[in-house]
């Protein structure tokens, strides 16, 4: 959220900028008239560059923090369920939009953009403060994690297991590739059973 903030107000400092050469006559932007038409200082496209790269790099690091923090935290068998719902930030994100979008014109966008940039960076810490010590589904019920681990090494075999999870018609044991919790079963379990 600090780097998504930093974007915002970085796009403020840019519109100033845009401000000094010219004024809007009405509400839209192509209504931006020059102070002199006949010497228009024009920025640079590349201006921009930075706030793109900024935003582009918040949104990849928001969306993976959230969805995997979705994945890993819930029970093997509400995962989309859950994922589904850490999707849904996008959407409201966007209804914030629809709300503030007839609000903003060219004329108050300095404004808009400090005001959205500072409100931003401050949520960046405050949630941080807020859910750092926030348990996962994975910590207040691990026997639901553990249930398909303890399969996987009785089986030695992750088809098998899947086969019996999906074969039996009840809930869906997923192997979590990767996960602490898989590598250490799986560790524990060739330490048991050396071949």
């Amino acid at each position: 959220m600090v780097i998504m903030g930093a974007a915002i107000i970085i796009m403020g400092v840019i519109q100033i900028f845009i401000n000094k050469n010219g004024k809007y006559l009405g509400a839209s932007s192509s209504s931006y008239v020059w102070d002199d038409p006949d010497d228009p200082k024009q920025l640079s496209v590349y201006v921009q560059l930075p706030v793109f790269v900024l935003s582009g790099v918040a949104e990849v690091v928001g969306n993976i923090a959230t969805l995997e923090l979705a994945y890993v935290g819930s029970p093997p068998s509400m995962k989309s369920l859950v994922m589904a719902f850490a999707l849904m930030t996008s959407c409201g994100g966007a209804i914030i939009g629809f709300i503030v979008n007839p609000f903003y014109t060219p004329s108050n966008s300095i404004y808009f953009q400090f005001v959205t940039g500072a409100v931003v960076v401050l949520f960046g810490p405050v949630i941080w403060f807020g859910f750092k010590n926030m348990k996962t589904g994975r910590d207040l019920m691990p026997e639901l994690f553990e249930e398909n681990m303890k399969n996987v090494i009785r089986t030695g075999s992750l088809g098998t297991s899947m086969t019996e999870a999906f074969g039996s018609g009840s809930g869906a044991a997923m192997f979590e590739m990767g996960s602490k919790h898989a590598m250490d079963a799986v560790t524990s379990g060739k330490a048991a059973n050396p071949a």
